[in-house]
Formats: C-alpha cells, sequence, structure tokens
C-alpha cells in the first residue's frame, strides 16, 4: 500500500520468501492478538488489508473456520488462488474497495500505516465497510522502539537511512505510538492499545532481523545478505540483545456514520 515500493520480477521470489517468513515468525503473537482482538466470535468477514501472499488469511483460515476472509493487496503477483473461504483482490489507496457498505465484521491492518501517506483515507475506507459494532485491528512498528545492545554500527546505519527512505515517500517508521490517534481521528470509538515485545530469545536472533532490517535493506537497494553476516556478528556478541516492540491497536466501528 502507498510508499510499499513495487516489486520487479527480479525480487518478486524474495519478497514473497520475505513474507512468508515474518507470518510463520510472528503468528504464535499474531494468533493470540485475532483472538483476543478481532476474531472472538463464532462467525463473520475479515478484510485483511495489505494481504501479501496470503500467509496470515491461511493460517486464520485454518484456525477460525466459521469465518471468511477477504484480501486486498496492490500487488496481485503475491496473492494467491482464492479458497473455500477466501478471496484475493487487487485494490488501491483510493479504493474503493469490492465490498458492500457495512458489510465486514472486522478490518485487519498489519504493517500497512508505516507505508501509506493516504492513512486517514485508508481507514475512512475501513469505517464504511465495517457494520456498525465491526472492529478494526492495526499492527505496526514504531522503530523508536526496537532496541539492539549492544549497539552494532550497521544496524543503527540501516535504522537511519531506511527511516529518511521511508519518510522522502511519505511514510512513517514511527506511526506505533500513532495508532490510537489515527483511530481516534477517523471516528472509531472504543479505542484500546498494547504493545508486544517481540526478541531475539523469542523467535531467534535471525528471524528477529528478518523482521528489523528485510524491508528495510529492499527499499534501500541493499542485499538481504547482510542480515546473514550480522545475524553472525550479533550472535558472536556476548549478551546481545534483539528486541522489537510491535504497537497493536483497536477500535469499534460506531453506530452513526
Amino acid at each position: 500500500m502507498g510508499v510499499y515500493t513495487r516489486i520487479d520480477d527480479g525480487t518478486l521470489q524474495d519478497e514473497r520468501a520475505r513474507l512468508e517468513a515474518q507470518a510463520l515468525a510472528l503468528w504464535p503473537v499474531e494468533r493470540q492478538i485475532l483472538a483476543r482482538r478481532l476474531l472472538d466470535r463464532p462467525e463473520g468477514l475479515m478484510i485483511d488489508l495489505g494481504c501479501g501472499t496470503g500467509a496470515t488469511i491461511a493460517r486464520a483460515a485454518a484456525a477460525w473456520t466459521g469465518w471468511r476472509f477477504l484480501g486486498l493487496d496492490l500487488e496481485a503477483r503475491l496473492m494467491p488462488p482464492d479458497g473455500p473461504r477466501a478471496r484475493f483482490e487487487v485494490t488501491t489507496p483510493a479504493g474503493p474497495w469490492p465490498i458492500r457498505d457495512g458489510e465486514a465484521d472486522a478490518v485487519y491492518a498489519r504493517f500497512v500505516m508505516q507505508h501509506a501517506p493516504e492513512r486517514d483515507a485508508l481507514l475512512a475506507l475501513a469505517r464504511r465497510a465495517l457494520r456498525p459494532g465491526g472492529r478494526v485491528l492495526l499492527v505496526d512498528v514504531d522503530d523508536r522502539a526496537s532496541v539492539f545492545e549492544p549497539t552494532l554500527p550497521e544496524i543503527d546505519r540501516i535504522y537511519r537511512t531506511s527511516t529518511a527512505v521511508q519518510a522522502a515517500r511519505g511514510g512513517d517508521r514511527t506511526v506505533g505510538a500513532r495508532l490510537p490517534g489515527l483511530l481516534h481521528r477517523a471516528g472509531f470509538t472504543q479505542i484500546d492499545y498494547e504493545v508486544l515485545a517481540v526478541s531475539g530469545a523469542l523467535i531467534g536472533v535471525r528471524s528477529l532481523l528478518d523482521l528489523a532490517l528485510g524491508l528495510k535493506l529492499r527499499q534501500m537497494g541493499e542485499p538481504a545478505s547482510l542480515i546473514e553476516r550480522l545475524t553472525a556478528e550479533a550472535e558472536a556478541t556476548p549478551g546481545f540483545v534483539a528486541l522489537v516492540n510491535i504497537f497493536v491497536a483497536s477500535g469499534v466501528c460506531p453506530g452513526d456514520r
């Protein structure tokens, strides 16, 4: 969505692999978030905004068999075929979404808001798609809350450069702490948030660095093989701590539109 750079044919497989690895590493945490904040009814329709490869939908569909899923993304080449309870459609940040007003029970936007200059417009579309009482759930990062200790200069360089690159395209690598405010501005009610710590100790240093650095390197035009070298350096550093804090915010669609 938005400043999420379009993928050329040469990097398509790498990006698909990155997204699949990200979904696999985060699913234990993500499943708990969905169960508590979004999919706590026996059935319904969930929109996955920025669905990518559909990896999250595939896992959610297996876990919540009463739910149907609609995946929306800019990039058709990443999407899987439609399934019995899941369909996938190409859309743009300007919409319209291929759904009737008030048809959805839940909207999920995972690592999307950091890329979207048109955040307010996306949330207006989400509110329009939801039934009264339906829920929206935003999950995103805030690079100010990442911790790498002892500091590795190469990681610092990647963070600084990628923040500037994304900001120049209208994105925001520090959007995490702003998610509740975005929901309030869009007119959602019962807004709540939490911060989840994902560490190298929890998912492995390599997986954590993939999560923290993979997209940054692609947007900077630098090789993903840097992660291998940084993983080796981190694992050779006594007492190394790698921590990414993920911000989660939810809200309810009011009865009035």
